[in-house]
C-alpha cells in the first residue's frame, strides 16, 4: 500500500487539501462534495488557507478518513469508494456522510471493508 506521507504531516487546511489531491487523486469536487462548499471554495482553501468553520472541520474529518482508508486500499481506488454508495451506510457515500458529520459511520464502513479486502 502507498503511504501518504504528505496527508500525514499536513495540519494547515491548505497542506491537507493540496495532499488530499496529490495523494489521495480526490478531485476538487471530491473534496467540495465533502465539505458542503464549492470547488472554487476549495481552490481557495488550497491557494490561501482561507476556509470557515466548518468546512474546516469536515476537512479534518476527511482527511482522518482517508488516511484510514489508505491502510486498507491502494489510493487509486479512493476516489471511487469515496463517491460510491455503501450499503453500510445507509445507501449514502461516504462524501455525503462526512458532509453530514457521520465519521463514525465512515470509519465503521471502511473497517468492513478491511474485513472484505
Amino acid at each position: 500500500m502507498k503511504e501518504c506521507v504528505l496527508l500525514e504531516r499536513a495540519e494547515e487546511p491548505k497542506d491537507i487539501v493540496f495532499a488530499l489531491r496529490e495523494e489521495c487523486q480526490l478531485s476538487l469536487a471530491d473534496i467540495a462534495a465533502a465539505l458542503g462548499i464549492t470547488a472554487f471554495a476549495v481552490r481557495t482553501c488550497e491557494r490561501r488557507g482561507r476556509i470557515n468553520k466548518k468546512a474546516r472541520s469536515r476537512l479534518y474529518e476527511l482527511r482522518d478518513a482517508c488516511l484510514a482508508l489508505v491502510r486498507v486500499i491502494e489510493t487509486y481506488r479512493m476516489p471511487v469508494w469515496l463517491s460510491t454508495f455503501n450499503p453500510v451506510l445507509g445507501r449514502k457515500t461516504p462524501l455525503e456522510c462526512i458532509r453530514e458529520g457521520n465519521i463514525a459511520d465512515v470509519k465503521e464502513a471502511i473497517r468492513v471493508l478491511a474485513e472484505q479486502e
